[in-house]
């Protein structure tokens, strides 16, 4: 038997690509499914990485099936729109939306945004990343919410 995990496959996608020095790696963007036989199982629905791709800098670059990040529904890593001059750190996803740390300690968050994961206080999806909060150390995205550290 082979066993691949999801980080070791999105490590070979990244790769394919021509990513390289990926500093840190976001794969939980997922959702529950249920196969024929009706057992639930976990989905990645899409991934995100900071990464150096034929640039200076660490930026942000995601792919897969990301509904609400506009167009980014793709099988090969794209730079997030409006994240293109935006040095990172980190990265994290949800379920539907992603936050990244800027090199300023900005969070600058995207996507979905139901239950306040993106922007606290609203329910409008950011198709363009919102700068949340600054001064953030870590950040941690789950299936409808985010969390930084400051």
């Amino acid at each position: 038997k082979m066993c691949i995990t999801i980080s070791s496959l999105v490590m070979m996608m990244v790769m394919m690509y021509g990513v390289v020095e990926p500093l840190r790696i976001a794969t939980s963007g997922y959702y529950w499914d249920y196969n024929m036989y009706h057992y639930p199982y976990q989905s990645v629905t899409f991934s995100c990485v900071v990464a150096k791709l034929h640039t200076p800098d660490y930026l942000v670059y995601c792919w897969g099936n990301h509904n609400f990040g506009g167009d980014m529904n793709t099988t090969h890593p794209i730079l997030v729109p409006g994240m293109e001059n935006i040095p990172c750190t980190d990265v994290t996803a949800g379920q539907n939306h992603a936050c990244a740390i800027a090199d300023s300690s900005d969070v600058y968050c995207w996507g979905d945004n139901t239950n306040g994961a993106v922007k606290p206080g609203s329910n409008e999806a950011y198709v363009a990343p919102y700068n949340v909060i600054s001064g953030a150390k870590s950040i941690s995205a789950g299936l409808n919410y985010s969390c930084a550290s400051l």
